[in-house]
């Protein structure tokens, strides 16, 4: 009786502990951070093919890239089933402006991670309003230069010049 009694205190605490780390380690998404998973364009390989082969040039804010900031920051996209986990943002912040940025993040519902870029350039109007609206992300995680990692242990690792999204990384 005694050893059953142990065995359910400790199995007990077991679930308690891994219940424990279970919210801690998924971050809380707000309606409009759901909203905004839920109505990206992009929230697959697939979906980046395809957006890539149908969307004209001159309206695909992409393209705005140089051809190998584009290439890069094309093969520095990660996705799970959730959506996009992790992107490279160097070539993003050397060569476009806040609004810019803006738009293609919002290609992948993950334009909220403006907030972690360092010095935004303004050129216009647009840029001003992207930078007025900026909601920092106070949730305490670390997400620029974080990669998303592969199961089993998933999470935000460090991964310099990659920013992780902890939305769909968990």
């Amino acid at each position: 009786m005694k050893i059953k009694l142990f065995l359910c205190v400790v199995l007990a605490s077991c679930a308690t502990f891994a219940a424990d780390n279970a919210t801690k380690q998924a971050p809380i998404i707000s309606e409009q951070s759901q909203l905004n998973l839920l109505v990206a364009p992009i929230k697959s390989l697939d979906d980046l093919n395809a957006y890539m082969r149908n969307t004209p040039k001159a309206k695909n804010p992409i393209e705005k890239l140089s051809t190998n900031g584009k290439a890069r920051f094309l093969s520095s996209l990660r996705f799970n089933e959730k959506g996009l986990t992790s992107f490279g943002h160097l070539d993003l912040e050397a060569e476009l402006s806040a609004s810019e940025i803006y738009q293609i993040l919002s290609l992948f519902g993950a334009q909220e991670l403006i907030s972690t870029t360092s010095n935004l350039v303004i050129k216009n109007d647009f840029d001003r309003m992207v930078v007025r609206n900026i909601t920092p992300r106070n949730n305490g995680w670390s997400i620029r230069n974080h990669v998303c990692a592969d199961l089993p242990t998933r999470g935000c690792k460090r991964f310099t010049g990659v920013t992780c999204n902890d939305l769909t990384c968990y």
